[in-house]
This record gives structure tokens, C-alpha cells and sequence, in this order.
């Protein structure tokens, strides 16, 4: 059995078992979260009988609900029998049936976790969004209980709150939070006689709206490109890179990534509010601007920006470089620019 057919067998059932699994909590303050408007458009992915759209409906949303699960989406539409703004979709969460850049809002909840390519989903989120809108994700921290992966079909024992900064930056979005909502999400196995209560995250994140704001042409790869007892071979990298600012993560120690960054030209103002970073010069001339001074490193020179400052970076000509900094940082600021 797969995660279709377990939905599809549930649904008539799914209510009530929602209940034991997590509260209307998590819906609410998701929408909150989100500061829903009355009058716009969300899509409710992996909607299942209807657990989020419902509370979206109540605040004046237009809904076009989501789910792999005929069963599941023909309990939605028994339930929601004369209700007016919902648009019922079967789909697949690599493959949407909804249009580019055409929902204000994008809503999964406990769906991420079901999905075969976490980072590919997400992308797709983004693909339908509008520019400005906002993806709010409710899903499990990653665990260890073996269990959900037969009995509830789980794809994924929950997810590291590094990897889904990660993916939310790399499928455009911007203004990214991943933090804890303050709710479980319980359940029990009849098999091994084990219960269980798992904390939920909430995600968020915004479509830039390229029109309105200044495009960042950098080439920013955030995947581990060497893992532990590889040799890292700076040289192979430095030679291939045609970019004119160029940033590699090369490989993770402990909580830190040491990334490779082949630059020339300027990046924008902006500052990292939980972040220190460290920038070491292989080679060529690197500058570091502050609100109050200029900073200018040589080869084998180095320097460290504190979080909270806002600073710049700049290479007169083509500058190679090492830093070091956390793995949830987000290369292009809290921010995404600040005027200095």
C-alpha cells in the first residue's frame, strides 16, 4: 500500500482521526501567521477533507483545493456541499493542475511528509504563486519513529528546519522563517504499542516580485558538494566557474558550512540578524563596506561581520574566497536588502 491508497481508504474516517493526530490550533495560527486577505486566491495542497480550506472559506478565500485522493476530495465535496469558492483539483504535488504565478496563497499542511521530492514540491509552490505571495508549510519536525513509515505511509520522518530554509531560498522565495508553532502532532501504533507526540514547525516564505525589486544575478548553489572523508579540489571548481559572483557550499562541519565563493562586482546591503560570517581571501582584493567604514583584505587575510550589521561586499576584479558561517544563513540577507 501506498500514501494514495492509505488516503483513499481513510477517507471516510479522516475527520475524526484528524482529531487525534493535531488540533484546529495549528490551522489558526498558520492563518494568522499568513495574514490572509478576504477576496484572494489560496490553494490548499494535500487538503485532504478539507481541514485548512475550511478555516480559509470562513476568512473570505477563494480555495482551490489539492489532493492525490479521489476519496479523499469526493468527502471534501460531501462536506462542503453548497459552499461557494472552492475549486476541487485531483493532482500530483510534483505536477500542480493549477497555473504559474496565479494564487495569492499557498497552504500545505502535514502534506509535505507524503511527498516523493520535498525540494521539488516546493518548487512548485513557487511556480504557482503570484509575485508577493506567501507559502505557509505546517509539517513535523524531523524523528525517529519508525512506525509512521508503515502504518501511516509517511514518506519522510519529518524534516530538519535547515534543509527546508534551504529549499525555500532555493525555489525563489524570500523573507524565510522556519520556526516552531508550539503544537504536537500525537499519535499512537497499535503494533508496537508506542505514542508518540511530535512537534510541528510552521515555514513561510515570499515570491519576490521581480518587477518591483532589483534582480540579484548570483549564482548561489547551497547543496554539500563534498561530504565528509572527501578530498575538496578548490582548483577543478575555480577553473569551471564562468559566473561573476559565484557561491558553493563545499561541505558542512558540525553546524557550519565552508563555502567557496568566486566573485567580482558588488552584492547588495544587507545583514544577517541571528548570523556571524567569515570571509577569508584566497585571492585578489575583497571589500567588506559597513555603515561607518570599508574594510579591504588581501590574499591570506580575513575578517568576521557580526550578525546584526549590515554591510556589503565587493571585488574590483575577480576575487576568490572562502567563508564560514552557519547552514540556515541566508546568503542574501534577513532582509533581501536594506537601504543604507
Amino acid at each position: 500500500m501506498n500514501s494514495k491508497n492509505y488516503f483513499d481508504n481513510v477517507a471516510p474516517e479522516w475527520d475524526k482521526l484528524r482529531q487525534s493526530f493535531f488540533s484546529e490550533a495549528i490551522r489558526e495560527k498558520a492563518i494568522a501567521i499568513a495574514q490572509v486577505q478576504p477576496g484572494t486566491l489560496a490553494a490548499d495542497l494535500g487538503a485532504g477533507t478539507g481541514f485548512i480550506t475550511e478555516a480559509l472559506v470562513h476568512h473570505g478565500l477563494r480555495v482551490i483545493a489539492v489532493d492525490q485522493s479521489e476519496a479523499m476530495l469526493s468527502e471534501m465535496q460531501k462536506k462542503f456541499a453548497g459552499v461557494q469558492g472552492i475549486d476541487y483539483r485531483l493532482g500530483d504535488a510534483e505536477q500542480l493542475p493549477i497555473e504559474d504565478a496565479s494564487v495569492d496563497y499557498v497552504f500545505a499542511n502535514m502534506y509535505l511528509h507524503h511527498v516523493d521530492h520535498p525540494a521539488k514540491a516546493i518548487l512548485e509552490m513557487s511556480r504557482i504563486l503570484k509575485p508577493g505571495g506567501k507559502v505557509v508549510i505546517t509539517d513535523l519536525d524531523e524523528h525517529s519513529h519508525e512506525f509512521l513509515r508503515t502504518e501511516q505511509h509517511d514518506r519522510w520522518l519529518g524534516f530538519r528546519r535547515e534543509d527546508i530554509r534551504r529549499w525555500f531560498f532555493e525555489a525563489g522565495l524570500e523573507d524565510i522563517r522556519v520556526d516552531s508553532l508550539d503544537e504536537n502532532c500525537c499519535t499512537k501504533s497499535p503494533c508496537v504499542y508506542e505514542e508518540v507526540a511530535i512537534s510541528v514547525f510552521v515555514a513561510t516564505g515570499t515570491k519576490r516580485d521581480r518587477k518591483a525589486a532589483t534582480p540579484y544575478p548570483y549564482a548561489t548553489y547551497l547543496d554539500i558538494k563534498y561530504p565528509s572523508l572527501t578530498v575538496i579540489d578548490l582548483p577543478a571548481l575555480i577553473q569551471a566557474c564562468k559566473d561573476r559572483w559565484y557561491n558553493q557550499t563545499l561541505c558542512q562541519v558540525n553546524d557550519s558550512v565552508v563555502r567557496l565563493g568566486i566573485v567580482q562586482g558588488e552584492y547588495h546591503w544587507h545583514k544577517h540578524d541571528n548570523d556571524d560570517e567569515f570571509f577569508f581571501v584566497l585571492e585578489g582584493r575583497f571589500i567588506i563596506d559597513l555603515e561607518t567604514h570599508s574594510v579591504e583584505l588581501r590574499p591570506w587575510q580575513g575578517f568576521v561581520v557580526p550578525k546584526g550589521v549590515v554591510h556589503r561586499t565587493r571585488a574590483p576584479e575577480r576575487c576568490i574566497i572562502l567563508m564560514v558561517e552557519t547552514s540556515t544563513i541566508i546568503p542574501t540577507g534577513d532582509d533581501n536588502g536594506v537601504d543604507v
